[in-house]
């Protein structure tokens, strides 16, 4: 059996811990969290409150086009339950999906989203 002795142990772990951050798996961990509670979502409040979540992490990564999309749709999930700011939920929708195209143009959700906001702008204002 090989012994390894715990300084050895230490490296590896943190050459880990660094590749995963390097590569982004750490913040993809948030995503997947975030991810779950929308889909676990039902109410206005609950969708407001993953929007103020993302806007805090885009505070400290600004322009990532991962969170900018995934804020584009609470911004949709919040227009479709607020009738009285829907308008400027779906203007929010628009500009955070196109802000994710600018950095990332080959994003098929952002210009999902885009799109989806851009229609239901269209049905409200005829």
């Amino acid at each position: 059996m090989i012994k390894i002795s715990s300084r050895k142990k230490i490296r590896v772990f943190l050459l880990a811990v660094f590749s995963m951050i390097a590569t982004g798996n750490i913040v993809s961990a948030g995503q997947g969290e975030i991810d779950k509670q929308y889909q676990q979502a039902r109410t206005l409040k609950e969708f407001e409150q993953i929007a103020n979540k993302i806007q805090k992490i885009l505070k400290k990564e600004p322009g990532n086009p991962e969170w900018q999309w995934r804020l584009a749709r609470s911004h949709y999930s919040i227009a479709k339950r607020a009738e009285d700011t829907k308008n400027h939920h779906y203007d929010q929708c628009i500009r955070h999906s196109s802000q994710a195209l600018e950095v990332k143009p080959d994003s098929a959700i952002s210009y999902f989203f885009r799109a989806l906001c851009r229609g239901k702008q269209g049905e409200m204002n005829g």
